[in-house]
């Protein structure tokens, strides 16, 4: 705990230190006015976001509210890396592993960012680290209750930050698969995470019983089930685009052809991030022994879900805007990549 406790220091202190003062580019102002008076920004809404930052905001008075949620951003994220790093402790990887690849992930140019604006991937990067650790606590025994249950209200609560949260359930399966557990065990297992997901994914209410009250900023009015299915299935966007022009980066349609050039996309936005020692050192540990069999299965498919194949489902082009939206995505990725580099170290 001790460690953890100064990992979020240190990394507070920085982010903090580095956050803008008031509004930035993007959805900032959205989110920090919808955080100030409980608005619904544009789909899927963001519930977790919005009840969260409210909360921070009119704990931390500090300033005005796009700063508030700035500094919201800069917690989330300190925080963030200080759960990923007890959960490589827990993997029992070594100091100096643990330090230099949350030192890699915490000083990259996005992750530093990120961790200075409003918006809602910090909070959606802290989540992602939460569920690396549930993983890393119940390593070997993933499906007992407590396991179960913290995986489904993450997954379930999650879905009100940042619904790309779903890509690491196949690494969840992943570890599942190695640790074989015995089939009325895994069934109950299941059954537990989804009714805890159900329960999380209950933050939605907050759509329509916000919505009857018309805030300032109310996008889409979901005050009844065809505006609340509109809303949380991202109809504006196409649901699995990823922005509003669709698909067609690649310019064909097979995933043999699509594949290879969003996972160049990917490898090269990663390089130039969090760098290629990063990269190196996660197929070193990908390869090696520094991990149990399931974790490292988990991290693997983890980063493939959560960046390259990511970028296939959505397809988006390859044009100077949507690439440099797309950057704020890929954090994810490298969060299971920071696993598999720390094992590299070791």
């Amino acid at each position: 705990m001790l460690e953890a406790a100064l990992t979020f220091a240190a990394a507070l202190g920085l982010f903090a230190a580095g956050a803008a003062p008031s509004v930035t580019f993007g959805d900032s102002g959205e989110f920090a006015a919808c955080a100030a008076i409980l608005g619904l920004p544009h789909a899927p809404d963001y519930p977790l976001y919005t009840l969260a930052a409210r909360a921070f905001g009119v704990l931390v008075p500090l300033g005005n509210w796009a700063y508030r949620t700035n500094l919201f951003s800069a917690a989330c994220a300190a925080l963030a890396l200080a759960v990923l790093g007890d959960a490589l402790r827990r993997l029992n990887l070594s100091p100096t592993a643990r330090w230099a690849a949350l030192a890699a992930l915490g000083l990259s140019p996005l992750w530093r960012y990120s961790a200075g604006v409003t918006e809602v991937f910090a909070l959606h990067w802290l989540l992602c680290a939460a569920i690396v650790w549930v993983l890393a606590r119940f390593e070997g025994r993933v499906c007992v209750t407590r396991a179960a249950a913290a995986l489904g209200l993450a997954f379930g609560l999650g879905a009100g930050a940042h619904q790309t949260l779903a890509l690491a359930a196949p690494a969840v399966l992943a570890q599942v698969w190695v640790e074989r557990p015995a089939p009325r065990a895994a069934v109950r297992a299941g059954a537990i995470l989804l009714a805890f997901a159900a329960a999380g994914f209950c933050i939605f209410a907050f759509l329509p019983l916000r919505a009857v009250k018309r805030p300032a900023l109310d996008w889409g009015h979901p005050v009844d089930l065809q505006r609340f299915a509109h809303a949380v299935l991202r109809k504006d966007y196409g649901s699995t685009s990823l922005t509003v022009e669709g698909r067609g980066g690649a310019g064909a349609d097979s995933l043999s052809q699509r594949l290879p050039a969003q996972l160049g996309r990917w490898i090269a936005a990663s390089a130039a991030n969090v760098g290629w020692p990063l990269l190196a050192l996660a197929l070193l540990g990908l390869s090696s022994g520094g991990l149990p069999r399931g974790p490292r299965l988990a991290a693997a498919v983890w980063v493939f879900c959560a960046g390259p194949l990511f970028l296939w489902i959505g397809d988006p082009p390859f044009d100077a805007q949507t690439s440099g939206a797309l950057e704020r995505f890929y954090g994810a990725s490298w969060i299971g990549a920071a696993v598999l580099a720390a094992a590299g170290v070791d």
